[in-house]
């Protein structure tokens, strides 16, 4: 009888451990579940959502969210006085909706910024939206460019022969989703 109690009393308590040590709790509704210390939170693993009630696993989110029709991505990557590409690149079909340039050092005169990628570097800044690189701000540029065909790196272009200047380029995109 005390171990039918026991059974009984872990289950309709608050908490209730499993025989590794985790421990399932509620609080307000909410399920929370608990290293052996009952203090520490655990990971728990799951498989790849497959209905629309599903929980999302990380590994799902960090491969599908930046690609999901309608999402929206922001893609950063550091300038300095030589032409710079992004280490991440724009998903085939990612639309360019703008373009900030962050100058956090100003650069010397007679330097110039065009944005786009390899296949025409000024695709998305050219030289004559006249980035103000000698003034250390933030400047925006929107647009909406065409859909990407495959996948491609950013790359920044600077022009002249500046002995300094460094800044952000970041360029936010999203995947439309289709009708």
């Amino acid at each position: 009888m005390g171990k039918v109690k026991e059974f009984l009393k872990g289950t309709l308590s608050s908490t209730f451990q499993l025989a590794a040590g985790i421990i399932l709790a509620t609080a307000g509704g909410v399920l929370q579940v608990f290293g052996p210390d009952g203090e520490t939170p655990a990971n728990i693993a799951a498989a790849d959502p497959t209905d629309d009630s599903h929980l999302v696993t990380k590994g799902y989110a960090d491969s599908n969210y930046g690609t999901l029709p309608g999402s929206v991505r922001e893609l950063v990557f550091d300038i300095g006085t030589t032409n710079s590409n992004s280490t991440a690149e724009l998903p085939t079909g990612a639309v360019v909706q703008s373009v900030d340039v962050v100058v956090s050092t100003a650069y010397s005169a007679g330097a110039s910024l065009k944005v786009g990628n390899v296949g025409d570097d000024d695709e998305f800044v050219d030289a004559s939206d006249a980035v103000p690189l000698t003034a250390v701000g933030t400047y925006s540029y929107n647009l909406r460019s065409g859909a990407r065909v495959s996948a491609q790196q950013v790359l920044a272009s600077i022009g002249g022969t500046p002995s300094q200047g460094s800044g952000k380029v970041y360029v936010t995109y999203s995947v439309p989703a289709t009708a």
